[in-house]
């Protein structure tokens, strides 16, 4: 009978254990893929520099345009990891894979009409307000992004495949190989050698291309060798459907329009304070950047939680296993983001002599960096609730909530205070510190009546 006890004693503390060691499994190469990402742009950016600052210039506006469109073709294909695990979870491999050569014909489409948005965009580019000295630049530069924008489309699809298989250590790797490929690459078509010309910014451009269809390349390679055989070659019955099409769709959309709100408000923000002073907007970039930096781990965490909490709704009786990998989730985030919080507090002003050693930037985004460590455990879990949701296949309503957190709190009462506060970027940031915590709140109660709900139907 001892022993008997002893064994409902430690079974539990042995589950908690292998959650553990699962979420670790999938979410740590995740992080890693989302730092060799990271890597990669701020490598263009500091060899962009060294052209000259017309060329840094022309990035910057650059990723201005091509940051919401990109992170909506990213919010719109990653609803196919959860939605993968969940077939996982059913050993439904036929609709599973249906699944992804449906959202690879959903990726090329998408791709194409962002390819050619982004051509309409150039041509309206002097009717816009840029300064038109850095035009040609920009127009060089997004010119040669064309390229590989179909390319990491479909790229995404493989990675998002790849995730809600839970094989997450092939994505880190194909990113790895690109960081290391990207250096070279770009100063052999931005400075010229041997038989390639010099091609300044365009290079960088190209290069970026190139590296892009490198990552569609080595996920379809690593697919071919993991899943085709076994899974696709016999089967020719799961090309794209139109049914599966739109399944994908209505839950792809919500969660593209979420993620192009939250960085078009971020942008907008940062076009306003640059009507204010120089001052103000690199204050404003450095608070930004610090914000993306600390943000790499709850992201990883949450596409982890994406897909294990999708895979266990494909399961049968997984309601226990599921309250477990939410609450070890959220757990660790809390844990990451509350010792980012305390480093950020405590060491804001050496942060913002890392960007610059201009006294007024500094001062300025010292404050910033302490509204950051003050929004950190909301920030982390917002994503976290996020990804929660998406597992449960739940995109629509988290959307409003999203936007609603975002435009209508966060960008409301930053215009607002930063009207009614000594720096005007301090009031901008506490605006998105309110719409972070109201975020969080939403998206947490969202969580629980979902849990709540799976409780009792399973489903």
């Amino acid at each position: 009978m001892a022993t008997q006890g002893q064994n409902y004693t430690i079974r539990p503390i042995i589950e908690w254990i292998y959650e553990a060691k699962y979420l670790s499994k999938i979410a740590l190469p995740m992080i890693m893929s989302h730092v060799f990402i990271i890597l990669i742009e701020v490598t263009d950016s500091i060899m962009a520099s060294s052209l000259g600052p017309l060329n840094l210039a022309a990035i910057a506006v650059s990723n201005s345009i091509l940051y919401p469109i990109i992170l909506a073709l990213i919010g719109l294909t990653m609803v196919l990891s959860p939605v993968v695990a969940k077939y996982r979870g059913r050993k439904d491999f036929h609709s599973l894979n249906k699944a992804m050569t449906s959202m690879i014909a959903i990726a090329i489409a998408v791709g194409l009409l962002m390819t050619g948005l982004m051509t309409l965009i150039i041509k309206l580019m002097p009717t816009m307000g840029i300064d038109a000295t850095v035009i040609p630049y920009v127009s060089a530069y997004m010119e040669a992004r064309f390229l590989g924008i179909v390319p990491f489309a479909i790229y995404l699809v493989f990675r998002f495949y790849f995730e809600g298989r839970a094989k997450t250590s092939t994505v880190m790797k194909a990113t790895a190989i690109a960081f290391v490929c990207n250096i070279p690459l770009n100063w052999v078509l931005m400075t010229g050698w041997g038989i390639f010309p010099a091609m300044g910014i365009k290079g960088i451009g190209l290069s970026t291309s190139i590296i892009e269809i490198l990552l569609c390349l080595l996920m379809m390679w690593k697919w071919h060798q993991y899943f085709f055989e076994k899974y696709f070659r016999y089967d020719k019955t799961i090309a794209p459907t139109q049914k599966m099409i739109t399944k994908l769709l209505r839950l792809g959309i919500p969660s593209g329009l979420a993620y192009a709100a939250e960085v078009g408000m971020f942008a907008i923000m940062g076009i306003a304070l640059s009507r204010i002073s120089a001052i103000s907007v690199a204050a404003h970039q450095v608070a930004l950047s610090v914000s993306a930096v600390t943000f790499i781990i709850p992201l990883g965490i949450a596409g982890g939680l994406a897909s294990r909490i999708g895979y266990l709704t494909g399961k049968s009786n997984s309601t226990v296993a599921l309250k477990r990998a939410i609450k070890l989730g959220i757990g660790a985030i809390v844990l990451v983001m509350g010792l980012s919080s305390i480093i950020l507090w405590t060491q804001a002003v050496s942060i913002a002599s890392l960007y610059s050693s201009d006294a007024m930037i500094i001062a300025s985004a010292t404050q910033l960096i302490m509204v950051v460590a003050l929004y950190q455990l909301f920030d982390g879990t917002q994503v976290a609730f996020n990804g929660i949701l998406k597992g449960f296949h739940d995109t629509q309503i988290p959307m409003w909530m999203v936007l609603f957190s975002y435009w209508v709190i966060g960008f409301g009462s930053g215009m607002a205070l930063s009207k009614h506060t000594s720096i005007p970027e301090l009031g901008v940031w506490y605006g998105i510190a309110l719409g972070l915590v109201v975020s969080a709140t939403l998206l947490g109660a969202r969580v629980l009546k979902k849990m709540n709900d799976f409780s009792k139907t399973g489903h």
